[in-house]
């Protein structure tokens, strides 16, 4: 028995042995499967041995070989355990518990083949470095690309590469050296020329591709399947020299199948380099791995047999290996590099197009965004030209931001770090390390990009600050380990997508499915969800029929190039509601033209229609008491807004027809008079029999102009005018999207305006104009170094917009409105107030006929064109009140919603562009509403009722404008972080709050400094105090917003709201300065005129500063010291901020200091009605600065015994 003990001691002890003196050193994964064969031999050995020294002892044999064999993998694990757990190198770094002890811990968390998001929720975890395995880290820190990855550095490839020997290619070769040479034979396949001949190859089977779409269209689609058919084609072509044809017959299609049944270990065995070569030698484990292995072996033989007459990929190592001594290491290179031909060109793009198409299927926008950038750069071609690539910012972000969110190599590449360790940001990692940086990990964190979860395409180009991290996009690796294929394969998707985008409208989920099964489903060996037999696998999952609704399809059935169907659809809508064209089929369109047969006289008057409602004879006569409950329901025929509520001119377009319209009536009339023979579209008007109104004019036929007769500067300044304008002007009004406005620009700068609109012109005139503002040095007339010289002044290009204003009259459509509304911004920024009432007014008339207003303007537009009219029209909104309330005339639009519906612009849909922030047009046409309601309650409807205000009403006012000011969203408080092209929008917009609190507050303030002694109730002193304090606390927070205006150099001398708010908030401190004597706000009124000095000196700049100048010369605000007064409750109330700004009032400049006291006690009454001032004495704009403090504006207020309890006026500071 001891003996026995000795024995299994010495077992246990060499164990021990053999783990420190041979396992833990060197690697041993090459020869795993020889091991086991290894093992069971020495245990047969040490059996026989046994046998012989216990003198043929069978049982006695079997249990000593036992026990030693036992203790000897007892003391070899134990070792193992104890110096992983306690004695290791990376015992120091967090990570899961088990992971330190076996790599087998993490092949069983990643047993489902989604070590990606493991390893995603690990560092969610555990941090930026995690122990994943005994001598494994996962390191999702970007700084750790360059020291791991690049070229420079000293780490190798894993023996995880080794995986697949002895067949070795360029991507698991672990020799520097050997890689980098068979990188320069793999280079000539992928050369600039041999990638210009691949896309001519690559654009046949785009068009085989959206043949094959055309043909499946009217049914659910696995496009994960159709993207895999299609890349393996494309592989086939220019990798193999052949043809697959998967996507035009299943012969070959089982080829992806056996692909991923081969790969299918690699996800679990990733961590266990040495559980590979097991598996493929097991008889059933390694079946799939060798049929694959087979595979290329055939296609390998079959490529080396032939010639071909064009170049493929393979072509250039098929000569490189004929040139060998066709060694078996030889045959290893070629059939490794053509693997790897075969899986990085085929399932590495079907894979990211899967993901990219997921994302244009879960958001139409993205769809709509890459239909407006490509179709000006098509141009009516179905492919982009090398020249216009780089133009496609949205289509190339879209192919990143897919590449981003779904890597196709998505765990990472492992490394092993070289025998003197790494540090990465001062944490040192031993030698022999295997490191892993995890691609999918890294491009998901927030720290590197803002919203990592979200697919937002426009961080590649236009939201750059969307990005933290530019170095952590790891998705084709670095520098000579980085993906050969990446310009072929981007160049395969921007192909497809194009082609797509060119054929069809759009792209949707089938029914029941929402994409999670793809997100949920994809593993981690390039695989993703696919279809299961006829029906697609979402409805088989559904236990529901595959349905598709052809709605969404721009094109019926039949074959038609884009032009023609174009094009016959504008013809059809000279005849047909454009309600009914998106349901247009063969069996409809067939149907209007018999229809169209049937009349007698084929005009125009009576317009067919695919669908026509009735509510004719055949519906049952309501009861007596069901006739009010009818009327009720608004279904009667001249209030339902759909019914005759358009007619067609003879200018093509739709125009709006009122409800009391007689035109309307009479269409009514018609509508239930009509026999089933006459077809008649009931939402349409027909027009006359002699034709459609109004007359061509002998204008309207004139010839086109030439280029002779339009004057345009150089192009130069073109764009320097109208970048001026996007920068100060189109950030605040709407009118063009970016997309829409330059392909105009650069259309009419190459024909010179020869086939312009006059409504173009006008509208590129009046931009002219106030981007030509300029003064002093800057001004574009006297040239400068990096601008030439105009010829033509501001006042010139007005006059050119003006004369072609009544031409852009006659045509009277979308553009009109554009034309009017910038000619009235031109106008009003060089001082010409009533042309630009004038002409913002007929913006708005065209905008009714036109039925914007009703959001009728929908049926002639698509889903694009309609939320640009809706974005328009809330332009025109928000100018109509801008230039009537500068001189207090009524505004050309009611907010009535008997008069206006029309929904806010959907961001969805069309985003506002650049330069104009999300939610600010929404939140600018709120304020434009509040501000409305204030002139109606406290100035218009008093004035009409006898003169008497309610106070409750100011200070309702006042609290309807907190409540806006609290919900202005983080992202748009003017203190926080903006991007540039954003600070002038929403500074402005804040500076346009506080001086709406200034026009409801300052007429206290002008009674307590005109009269104060006529203020004999001290319950209303004490309420004109209060307002007052308001009054000049607005004022020094506006100048606040006007200081980081300043700061930012985003005042503007183009239009009149900036320097207008200076003289505004000036007005407000020279009444301060006489009220308080505050040697603070003498300071605040030099800062403000040196603010107006240093801008342009143009426009309503020029005219406001000298008059200004003056005016505070007059009041001597600057002249004498400030006296010091004494007054029982004229100190400023310190006011609470809103969440965005400091709580304690900031400074204005360096040397301006606000000095508050608290406020005084609440009173216990106020007056609830107060005497109302004539408002016919009010000032203009500008007359106020003649200010005549014997004025009937300070004979505003009597005195009369305070009633209204103090709750009425309890509200929290401004």
């Amino acid at each position: 028995m001891k003996c026995l003990s000795a024995s299994c001691a010495l077992a246990a002890a060499a164990g021990v042995l053999t783990h420190l003196l041979y396992f833990i050193r060197g690697e041993h994964h090459k020869n795993a499967h020889l091991w086991i064969p290894r093992a069971l031999a020495a245990i047969g050995l040490l059996a026989v041995v046994v046998f012989q020294l216990t003198h043929y002892r069978l049982i006695f044999t079997v249990i000593t070989t036992i026990v030693l064999s036992t203790c000897y993998f007892a003391g070899l694990y134990l070792s193992i355990g104890l110096y992983r757990g306690l004695f290791h190198p990376l015992r120091r770094f967090p990570g899961p518990y088990w992971a330190r002890l076996s790599n087998l811990y993490h092949s069983y968390l990643i047993r489902n083949s989604d070590n990606y998001l493991v390893i995603q929720k690990l560092h969610e975890r555990y941090g930026p470095i995690v122990r994943t395995g005994p001598g494994n880290l996962s390191i999702n820190d970007p700084a750790a690309i360059p020291i791991v990855l690049s070229n420079e550095s000293k780490c190798i490839k894993s023996p995880w590469y080794d995986r697949s020997l002895p067949l070795v290619n360029l991507h698991t070769v672990r020799s520097k050296t050997v890689h980098d040479a068979r990188r320069k034979v793999f280079s000539k396949a992928f050369s600039p020329s041999a990638l210009r001949d691949y896309e001519e190859r690559v654009v046949v089977h785009c068009e085989e591709f959206v043949r094959q779409m055309k043909r499946l269209a009217g049914r659910p689609v696995d496009v994960s399947q159709w993207f895999k058919y299609f890349a393996f084609d494309v592989m086939g072509d220019l990798g193999l020299g052949k043809e697959f044809h998967m996507m035009t017959s299943p012969t070959n299609r089982w080829i992806p199948e056996l692909l991923e049944t081969s790969m299918a270990d690699v996800g679990p065995t990733t961590p266990v380099p040495w559980l590979a070569p097991i598996l493929h030698r097991l008889p059933r484990a390694g079946h799939g791995a060798r049929a694959w292995l087979d595979f290329v072996g055939s296609q390998v033989k079959e490529r080396t047999q032939k010639t071909s007459a064009r170049n493929d990929i393979l072509s250039h190592l098929v000569d490189v290996y004929d040139r060998t001594e066709k060694r078996d290491i030889d045959y290893q290179w070629l059939r490794g590099d053509t693997r790897l031909t075969i899986v990085g060109g085929s399932d590495t793009t079907a894979a990211t197009l899967t993901f990219l198409f997921h994302y244009l299927a879960k958001d139409p926008k993205q769809v709509q965004k890459l239909r407006s950038e490509l179709e000006p750069l098509l141009r009516g071609k179905p492919h982009l030209d090398s020249k216009d690539v780089s133009k496609a910012h949205h289509l190339n972000g879209v192919i990143h931001e897919a590449l981003r969110l779904h890597p196709a190599i998505p765990s990472g590449f492992p490394r092993v770090t070289p025998p003197e360790g790494i540090t990465i940001n001062e944490v040192s990692i031993p030698g022999g390390t295997t490191v892993v940086l995890p691609p999918y990990a890294m491009q998901h964190d927030e720290l590197n990009y803002v919203l990592a979860d979200e697919f937002i395409p426009e961080r590649w180009y236009s939201k750059p600050e969307l990005i933290k991290n530019p170095e952590a996009f790891l998705t084709w690796n670095i520098g000579m380990n980085g993906c050969i294929g990446r310009a072929l394969a981007i160049m395969e998707m921007r192909d497809l997508i194009t082609y797509f985008i060119h054929a069809f409208e759009g792209v949707k989920f089938a029914p029941g499915e929402d994409g999670r099964a793809l997100l949920e489903g994809t593993l981690d060996h390039f695989t993703c969800v696919g279809s299961v037999g006829e029906s697609c696998q979402y409805c088989k999952t559904l236990n529901i029929p595959c349905e598709f609704n052809p709605n969404g399809r721009k094109r019926p059935f039949y074959r038609v190039s884009s032009d023609v169907f174009d094009h016959s659809i504008k013809l059809l809508r000279r005849f047909v509601s454009e309600e009914e064209l998106p349901d247009l089929t063969v069996e409809n369109i067939q149907r209007v033209l018999a229809n169209a047969e049937m009349r007698s006289k084929p005009l125009v008057t009576e317009t067919p229609s695919t669908e026509v409602e009735r509510n004719g004879a055949d519906d049952p006569q309501p009861a007596a008491g069901e006739i009010q409950e009818v009327v009720e329901r608004d279904e009667h025929p001249l209030l339902q807004e759909d019914l005759g509520s358009m007619i067609l001119d003879s200018l093509g377009k739709y125009r709006y027809v009122g409800a009391e319209s007689s035109i309307r009536w009479n269409h009514a009339a018609r509508m239930a008079c009509a026999s089933s023979s006459i077809h008649l579209d009931p939402k349409v008007v027909s027009p006359l029999k002699t034709g459609l109104l109004p007359p061509l004019t002998p204008e309207s036929t004139s010839t086109a102009r030439t280029a002779a007769e339009i004057y345009f500067p150089c192009r130069q300044l073109c764009i320097h005018y109208v970048t001026r304008f996007f920068e100060h002007i189109h950030c605040l009004y709407w009118f063009y999207s970016p997309e829409q406005f330059y392909p105009l620009l650069e259309a009419t700068l190459n024909d010179r305006g020869t086939t312009a609109t006059a409504s173009w012109l006008c509208s590129l005139y009046s931009i002219f104009a106030l981007g030509s503002m300029r003064s002093g040095k800057y001004a574009v007339g006297f040239g400068t170094a990096t601008t030439p010289q105009d010829c033509k002044q501001t006042a010139d290009y007005l006059a050119m917009a003006k004369g072609q204003s009544s031409a852009a009259a006659d045509e009277a459509d979308l553009e009109t409105i554009k034309a009017f509304g910038l000619l009235g911004l031109a106008m009003h920024g060089s001082c010409y107030s009533m042309a630009a009432y004038l002409n913002v007014g007929a913006a708005v008339k065209i905008a009714f006929s036109l039925g914007l207003h009703r959001d009728m303007c929908s049926r002639t537009k698509d889903l694009i064109e309609r939320e640009r009219c809706r974005r328009l029209w809330w332009t025109i909104y928000t100018l109509d009140h801008e230039i009537s309330i500068r001189l207090g005339y009524p505004c050309a639009i009611v907010d009535e919603a008997i008069f206006m519906n029309i929904p806010p612009a959907s961001e969805q849909v069309l985003d506002p562009g650049p330069n104009m922030p999300l939610g600010y047009q929404a939140l600018f046409v709120s304020l434009v509403k509040v501000r409305k309601k204030i002139s109606y309650d406290c100035f218009l409807e008093p004035a009409q009722a006898g003169g008497r205000l309610p106070i409750s009403r100011v200070f309702n006012s006042l609290a309807r404008q907190r409540r806006w000011l609290e919900g202005v969203p983080s992202y748009l408080h003017w203190k926080s972080s903006l991007p540039p092209q954003h600070r002038r929008a929403v500074a402005v917009l804040h500076l346009r709050y506080w001086i709406s609190v200034i026009f409801i507050t300052r007429p206290f303030l002008l009674f307590l400094v005109a009269k104060p002694s006529q203020i004999t109730v001290p319950a209303k002193r004490k309420c004109y105090e209060e307002l007052s304090a308001r009054c000049i606390q607005a004022a020094e927070r506006a100048v606040e917003v006007l200081k980081h205006m300043k700061e930012a150099d985003v005042l503007s001398s183009m239009t009149l709201f900036d320097c207008h708010s200076i003289g505004e908030v000036m007005w407000i401190l020279i009444l301060a300065f006489q009220k308080l004597g505050s040697a603070e706000h003498q300071q605040i009124i030099r800062f403000c005129l040196e603010t107006l000095k240093s801008m342009d000196q143009v426009g309503w700049c020029g005219k406001v500063l000298p008059d200004l100048e003056a005016r505070v010369q007059e009041s001597g605000a600057l002249d004498n010291p400030a006296p010091i007064l004494t007054y029982s409750h004229q100190t400023l109330a310190t006011e609470q901020m809103p969440p965005q700004n400091d709580q304690r009032a900031s400074s204005v400049d360096a040397s301006i200091t606000m000095q508050t006291s608290p406020p005084p006690p609440p009173s216990q009454a106020l007056e609830e009605s107060l005497d109302f001032f004539d408002f016919g004495s009010q000032f203009s704009a500008y007359e106020m600065f003649d200010l005549d403090c014997h004025s009937d504006l300070l004979g505003v207020f009597d005195d009369t015994t305070s009633t209204a309890p103090i709750s009425m006026f309890g509200m929290p500071p401004v």
